[in-house]
């Protein structure tokens, strides 16, 4: 079993570099360990072997017996506990892979990856099992060279999806959340290795509620590391490849497609740009994607890629994308409807006061559209007036929001009081569903209590509506 196809990942990282250089040159007492009965004497007397040649050297004495040393790196590992004799065979991993040598990183990577043939586990345990060591070192040794073994294992390797996605864990909840910008520079290029492979986006993406998070976190920050910048984009333009990714990703992170317009309009590096637009290509490309296209036409996103395909490009595929996404919106707004722009609203749950809102006109002509599917709309609206439905919950929730995000849902507040109202008005029949959903309706009056003046005034509104038009019912 050899490595179907190879391109070598060296780390971008004088901290990593600063970390490991020192290691081959401190001594491990090998020998020691063979009188403590931790090792053979064998195996120590391979492992002193290694210890004292160049690297040079190392490769052509592993290359000498590749199935050999490879063996015995592995059950060292598993033998010794001790960080200095663990720190040491994890570094020889990663020196003979980034060795400049061309034979070099083959040699030994082959050899482990040869010992899954054996064991199904291998190599890929062992060196797992080094994740959680409280010593940096060896957690930055060993995520490293499990990547390096991940993306070079032949696609008809099975893997476990455990070892995987622990190594997901590690990256994303502990190096790309670190206040070290070091590890989070180290991460992110693990990361984008690790999401090149698809089988490995389908792992990441099962949890996606704990790694995406801290991954899209880092597109937010005002940082001025583009190269930073560049990685981040450039793993979540390798998620959008994915179908169901594509799907998801605008419906659960909402605010994804207009931040992704305004790094494509803002951006004066190419190659942000081009990752940006590409992205937005594979959302906007997915079949029966209309909820997609109107957040985009509701971002003005015509607007932005008029200007765009302006601009003067050296990248061909990027103006590929542009034409492609301004087609498709072209054509996307010659059937829009006042309705859909109420829809593209609702998905985002970002409400402004848009003309359908104060329009009599809008609502004798969709008004019947509240009550489809059993009041899904209806009762969509009345949810989104609430952060939890626990009062105390709801208060703690609101809190702890920026400043942005409490004004954004008082404007909500207030605009889908005044809608209900206008559906009460226009609709009898919602007087019969609310009265037959007690909590719904009590969610409405409630927030005639509000501190928010506008919202309190929506509310009240909508409530003397319900009652009026009751006695009428």
């Amino acid at each position: 079993m050899t490595i179907e196809s190879y391109s070598k990942f060296v780390i971008d990282s004088p901290f990593f570099e600063s970390l490991t250089k020192p290691i081959s040159s401190r001594p491990v007492p090998w020998e020691g360990y063979a009188r403590s009965n931790q090792l053979s004497i064998d195996e120590a007397d391979s492992m002193k072997k290694l210890d004292i040649q160049e690297i040079q050297e190392k490769i052509d004495t592993i290359d000498s017996n590749v199935a050999l040393y490879s063996t015995k790196v592995l059950a060292v590992l598993n033998k010794l506990d001790r960080n200095d004799a663990i720190e040491n065979l994890l570094d020889l991993i990663a020196k003979t892979y980034t060795d400049n040598n061309t034979r070099g990183p083959l040699v030994l990577l082959n050899g482990l990856l040869e010992l899954n043939n054996i064991d199904s586990s291998l190599p890929f345990n062992t060196i797992a099992k080094f994740l959680d060591n409280q010593n940096e070192t060896i957690q930055m040794l060993s995520s490293y060279d499990l990547t390096i073994l991940l993306i070079s294992a032949p696609k008809s390797m099975r893997i476990s999806n455990d070892i995987v996605s622990n190594l997901f864990q590690l990256i994303t909840t502990q190096f790309l959340v670190s206040e070290n910008k070091n590890l989070v520079f180290f991460g992110i290029q693990l990361l984008k290795e690790l999401l090149s492979i698809s089988s490995f986006r389908h792992i990441f993406w099962s949890f996606q509620s704990n790694f995406f998070p801290p991954l899209y976190k880092l597109l937010n920050q005002n940082s001025t590391d583009l190269q930073l910048r560049y990685y981040t984009l450039l793993s979540i333009w390798l998620l959008s490849f994915n179908k169901e990714i594509s799907i998801k990703l605008p419906e659960l992170y909402k605010d994804i497609i207009a931040k992704y317009l305004s790094l494509s309009k803002d951006s004066v590096k190419e190659k942000i740009v081009r990752l940006a637009v590409s992205t937005l290509a594979n959302f906007i490309s997915i079949p029966k994607n209309e909820n997609i296209i109107k957040v985009f036409l509701y971002e003005k996103a015509v607007d932005i890629f008029n200007q765009l395909i302006e601009r003067k490009w050296a990248d061909d595929e990027l103006k590929q994308d542009l034409s492609l996404i301004l087609t498709t919106l072209n054509d996307a707004v010659v059937n829009l409807t006042t309705f859909d722009q109420y829809e593209i609203e609702l998905s985002k749950e970002q409400f402004n006061w848009s003309p359908p809102h104060k329009s009599e006109e809008f609502w004798i002509e969709n008004v019947t559209k509240f009550k489809e599917n059993n009041f899904k709309i209806f009762v969509q609206l009345i949810k989104l007036l609430q952060l939890s439905e626990d009062e105390q919950d709801a208060i703690f929730i609101f809190e702890s929001l920026s400043k942005e995000q409490q004004q954004q849902f008082t404007l909500n507040q207030a605009i889908i009081c005044h809608d209900l109202g206008m559906v009460v008005k226009h609709l009898p029949e919602s007087i019969k569903f609310l009265e037959k959903n007690p909590s719904l309706k009590y969610t409405i009056m409630n927030l005639m209590n509000s501190q928010n003046a506008d919202v309190k005034y929506e509310a009240l509104r909508t409530t003397q509506i319900l009652v009026s038009h009751s006695f009428t019912v």
